[in-house]
């Protein structure tokens, strides 16, 4: 009957070794959790006035951008008012073009040329 005790005791010694071994893997774990999260905490300011100046940045290129979207605005709008004043400008050479056409060819016939007339040296 001694052999039961004997294999029990051993069962025992191997448990009580493996709960050992996982306390102190417990405590190594949470010594280096501890030491990780001190190391965060001393990186965390650093990271608050890095995000304030991204914002800060952020702030001037929004501001930077608007302006940017003001002006090219503007210049769509001068340039449209351009294209509407060459435009007419350009109805207007065309009418008097077709007016003077009409003019010569009425006054001179239809070979009439709006251009200088030949000399014949002679």
């Amino acid at each position: 009957m001694a052999e039961p005790w004997g294999v029990v005791v051993v069962v025992l010694s191997v448990l009580s070794i493996a709960v050992a071994v996982m306390a102190i893997t417990l405590g190594v774990i949470a010594y280096e959790f501890r030491r990780t999260l001190r190391q965060v905490a001393a990186i965390l300011p650093g990271c608050d006035r890095a995000a304030h100046e991204v914002q800060r940045t952020l702030g001037q290129a929004r501001r930077l951008l608007t302006r940017t979207d003001h002006v090219a605005r503007d210049v769509e709008t001068v340039i449209q008012r351009a294209c509407g004043a060459t435009t007419q400008l350009l109805d207007e050479v065309v009418y008097w073009k077709t007016r003077a056409h009409t003019f010569l060819a009425e006054r001179f016939g239809n070979g009439a040329r709006p251009g200088p007339r030949r000399r014949f040296l002679g």
